[in-house]
């Protein structure tokens, strides 16, 4: 039972926010680069 009401406030904090799940913020980019590139900002 606390796991529903859980869930059933979170959606609303979510709905009035404005953060509906189908409305994935794109990433753009800044988590997306790769080890070795990683690797050579270091050096």
């Amino acid at each position: 039972m606390q796991g529903t009401y859980l869930g059933y406030r979170y959606s609303r904090w979510r709905k009035i926010r404005g953060l509906d799940k189908d409305d994935l913020v794109e990433n753009k980019g800044q988590m997306q680069s790769s080890f070795k590139e990683f690797e050579k900002k270091i050096k």
